[in-house]
């Protein structure tokens, strides 16, 4: 359950990010001006929606009553994968996005090798 959730946020935030990029590429900005853009406007509401799911499960990380080691332990998972994820969706996605579009000219769509 636990990873069906984190990978839900990361889907959700890695859209929140490519959607914003292919905004900007739209504009005519080049490709890693595209992704700073976007990484940078949409740091507040990744971080919103990694505060709400940390927040939402601290109750099941702190819970005492019978039959609680099990959920204890998806919860502490969770919060740190959540934690985690965020950060490396706002490094990670950006510098795959710059990779495989560094040599790209403006409105080029082919694949380049080199």
């Amino acid at each position: 359950l636990g990873l069906v959730m984190l990978i839900g946020i990361v889907v959700n935030n890695a859209i929140l990010i490519m959607d914003s990029a292919r905004v900007y590429r739209e504009k005519g900005a080049t490709p890693h001006e595209a992704m700073l853009r976007a990484t940078t406007d949409q740091f507040r509401p990744i971080v919103m929606i990694t505060l709400a799911a940390v927040l939402g499960m601290i109750p099941v990380a702190f819970d005492r009553g019978i039959g609680a080691e099990v959920r204890v332990a998806i919860g502490i998972v969770s919060i740190g994968g959540v934690l985690v994820s965020a950060a490396l969706t706002l490094v990670v996605i950006p510098m795959v996005y710059d990779f495989f579009t560094r040599n790209r000219r403006k409105g080029d769509t082919s694949i380049t090798t080199g």
